[in-house]
């Protein structure tokens, strides 16, 4: 019934995101236990499989087994300890006729499993000639975010540099994925069978899902037949449009509405579950006990809440997540938080809201809101902090609570207060006491070292894109923060082993390497230049930098960020108008040592601030 591998980051995340809130709860309860024992169990659901002689066949299934799969590997790449692979490695692979068998066997992607599972990046003729194969590596990507935030326990937090507060952190997680997360196998001995029991799990149960329990629920508090049929057919109406992102979009979008205009943040709700909890696991049961809270008191009420609130939020979920995932113009920021570690953005972007205001201030507002998260995102990657589940959720459902149905003004005010934004980029990372000190004194803490790779990327990437555009080029962001053969690398300007040549800056190797790894040595380029040039010295790289024409008549010169190392600014008339009209200090560096890379991260601060400031937010509510 599914052959193909169909989900995309919106299924992903919300399975990664349910599995990470389980495991996260039991964490915080039995804090420093391995055993898992302890930890709360979590149910995937049932699969459906047809049995005969020779083979097994899933019927129904088949995406949430693939994406477990793809987690199972990428966590079998991060672990050291080999009884934990062991135990992974039994459930992904067996061993048939003398030779590995994926335990899930689709044989046109075989070859890409296997590339992922070695830990290679599949090559074109390994995701050739499959529909699903490509989807496996983007979604694999994906995952790997995720396990960065999982395994970020080194990372610093707002009160500066702090020693690995849980090492084990990736460790437990593997082990409650494979002892505490369950499917319920329903087999059949017959195809005939199998599909009879899929049809009758997924056809007449569609009333039994909480989506539509929840419609029936509302529904019977109508008593009126035709207003009752006409309620119906609004509610039918909202849930197609939705299901045109995917299948999954009703049931997400609502739980989105929910949580965005009426969830109490978890410190506040009283000892058992709290709101977020019982409106992600059965949110038609969450309504039927908070009438009150919603207004639900009679037929008039649920019918404002179906035909003006449901079908409102409902139409701004679909606009956002379409702008999500394809580039709009006004929602540029959108899609770009698209690729951020943070979680609730769709609920945030909701939050403010009201269904009584026209589109221009609901637009305003998502804008506002995009526009912060760029902002917090960006102010995180500077300071080297963690921007994952774990240290957000807590404020961030605070946050969504206090710029509920918020004016324009009001919400930057409190934007403006947050106290996870920390300090500006031009103040570097403050020490504990949390003075503000120079960058020539303490240096920002983004680095492309361990699981923050990525984020310092986005981070360049978003810059780079700033300086061409405001040079008169067009947007290239959605190219530079690709990855992968065909993508873009973070490229350090000094080489890896090239520490002999800056010992009059460094006499640790441990220094040379912390500084390399600095925000401030670093650029974008394309993977395969990046590949030719890693291991070159600074001159030749530089030399690289500055070409204005390749060899390769199809490559187009480096980007700005890259090549104002080594071109003076009024060598190209746009970016030289940008420079005059920013006040910013771009000059090229013929060397680089730890002068010039003090010097560049100076630049990297003011250039930041230009890009990501309250300020800026402050200029589109009156836009």
């Amino acid at each position: 019934y599914q052959r193909e591998y169909r989900w995309q980051h919106t299924q992903v995340d919300q399975l990664w995101n349910d599995l990470e809130r389980v495991f996260e709860s039991g964490r915080g309860q039995h804090r420093g236990s391995r055993d898992v024992s302890r930890y709360e169990r979590y149910f995937l659901g049932a699969i459906i499989v047809s049995e005969t002689a020779d083979a097994r066949f899933i019927v129904d299934g088949q995406q949430r087994l693939t994406t477990v799969t793809l987690i199972l590997i990428a966590l079998y790449r991060r672990l050291a300890d080999g009884q934990q692979r062991s135990a992974l490695a039994q459930l992904i692979y067996s061993w048939q006729a003398g030779r590995e068998s994926f335990n899930l066997q689709v044989d046109d992607r075989d070859a890409c499993m296997n590339a992922l599972y070695h830990g290679r990046e599949p090559s074109a003729d390994e995701v050739a000639g499959s529909e699903s194969a490509a989807n496996l590596v983007q979604q694999h990507r994906r995952l790997e975010e995720h396990l960065d935030g999982i395994q970020g326990g080194d990372e610093a937090d707002e009160k500066g540099p702090v020693a690995v507060s849980d090492p084990d952190r990736l460790d437990v997680f593997a082990d409650w994925l494979i002892e505490n997360v369950y499917f319920v196998e329903v087999t059949a001995s017959a195809d005939a069978d199998a599909y009879a029991i899929f049809e009758t799990m997924n056809d007449r149960g569609l009333s039994l899902t909480p989506v539509d329990m929840l419609k029936s629920y509302l529904l019977s508090r109508i008593d009126d037949r035709q207003a009752r049929g006409e309620v119906s057919e609004t509610w039918k109406r909202t849930v197609a449009e939705l299901r045109k992102l995917d299948g999954h979009a009703p049931a997400v979008a609502i739980k989105c509405w929910l949580r965005s205009q009426y969830m109490e943040p978890s410190g506040a709700a009283e000892a058992g579950e709290s709101d977020r909890d019982r409106i992600d696991s059965e949110f038609h049961h969450w309504v039927r006990g908070n009438l009150d809270r919603l207004g639900l008191s009679g037929a008039t009420e649920v019918r404002r809440f179906i035909e003006r609130d449901f079908t409102f939020y409902a139409r701004w979920y679909k606009e956002i997540r379409s702008a999500a995932e394809r580039w709009t113009p006004g929602l540029e920021a959108v899609f770009r938080n698209e690729l951020s570690a943070l979680r609730d953005r769709d609920d945030l972007y909701l939050a403010p809201l009201a269904a009584d205001e026209d589109r221009k201030t609901c637009l305003r507002k998502v804008r506002i809101v995009a526009a912060f998260v760029e902002l917090l995102a960006a102010r995180r990657v500077w300071h080297g902090w963690n921007l994952n589940y774990e240290t957000m959720y807590g404020r961030i459902e605070k946050l969504i609570v206090d710029v509920r149905r918020r004016a324009s003004a009001a919400m930057v005010d409190r934007f403006a207060q947050f106290r996870g934004l920390g300090w500006d980029f031009t103040c570097g990372t403050p020490p504990v006491d949390g003075e503000c000190y120079d960058f020539d004194r303490y240096w920002p803490g983004a680095s492309a070292a361990g699981g923050r790779r990525r984020g310092v990327h986005r981070f360049l990437a978003r810059m780079t894109e700033f300086i061409e555009v405001e040079s008169g080029l067009a947007s290239r962001f959605r190219e530079y923060v690709e990855t992968g053969r065909d993508g873009y690398d973070v490229e350090h300007l000094w080489a890896k082993e090239h520490w002999s040549r800056y010992r009059d800056d460094f006499e640790q190797r441990d220094d040379f390497h912390w500084c390399r790894n600095n925000i401030a040595g670093l650029v974008l380029l394309p993977h395969v230049v990046n590949v030719w040039m890693s291991d070159k010295a600074y001159g030749k790289k530089q030399e690289a930098y500055g070409k204005h024409r390749h060899r390769d008549p199809q490559r187009r010169p480096e980007n700005l960020l890259a090549r104002s190392l080594a071109i003076e600014p009024a060598e190209e008339p746009g970016f030289h108008r940008f420079v005059r009209r920013s006040g910013l200090p771009f000059r090229p560096h013929a060397e680089f040592r730890l002068v010039d890379l003090q010097t560049r991260g100076r630049l990297y601060g003011q250039l930041a601030k230009q890009i990501w400031s309250i300020d800026n937010i402050r200029e589109v509510t009156s836009s």
